[in-house]
């Protein structure tokens, strides 16, 4: 399975979805012009309160080859672990747990959630800490934004990822592409990306 995974990932990065795919005219905004809808948030399931620190009793590795081009390139991991709360992957292999600071508006997350991907042709390997659902691999050709906001009703995280379909989002003049993968139970699945022309 590790292989198979391993293949999906590897192209990862061959393919860009958004800015190229359409001929539409972005203007990059701020905060006040994201769009949250279900397609481009991942919810926590459990408190934020509860939240703590998941072992690493599962990894996985992965290894990512850039074949896109020489311009800096990185990689963003978003979903959540088996708690259920939201959270994505650091450059250290660690789960980076965003806080919103009790704000029910968007806030950027702050802290290294990007992963610097090497020059064209190289490999790199990150390891996932433990399993995740409903997660996604990004790659992208300059530096993604990620928000985050504490849901009033429930009072959990989410994490808001950018939109392909909103041309204000503040990641719009960005080329990126992303796979999405479950790692749960000792299985995993993921979806084939597509490679643009």
């Amino acid at each position: 399975m590790r292989g198979i995974f391993g293949l999906a990932a590897a192209t990862l990065a061959a393919f860009v979805t958004g800015s190229l795919a359409r001929p539409l005219v972005v203007k990059p905004g701020g905060v006040e012009n994201i769009v949250i809808t279900e397609h481009n948030t991942i919810n926590s399931t459990s408190s934020t309160s509860k939240v703590q620190a998941v072992e690493g009793q599962n990894p996985l590795q992965i290894e990512i080859v850039n074949n896109f081009g020489s311009n800096p390139m990185y990689l963003y991991i978003t979903g959540t672990d088996s708690n259920g709360a939201a959270c994505l992957v650091g450059p250290d292999g660690n789960f980076f747990y965003p806080d919103a600071g009790g704000s029910a508006i968007p806030v950027a997350i702050a802290g290294d959630i990007k992963i610097p991907l090497g020059g064209m042709g190289s490999t790199t390997a990150i390891t996932i800490p433990d399993f995740l659902t409903s997660s996604r691999i990004w790659v992208s050709e300059g530096e993604l934004q990620f928000f985050t906001l504490l849901t009033p009703d429930t009072s959990k995280t989410t994490i808001v990822e950018p939109s392909v379909s909103n041309p204000q989002d503040p990641s719009a003049s960005i080329k990126w592409g992303f796979v999405e993968f479950n790692w749960d139970k000792g299985q995993i699945y993921a979806n084939e990306p597509t490679r643009l022309k």
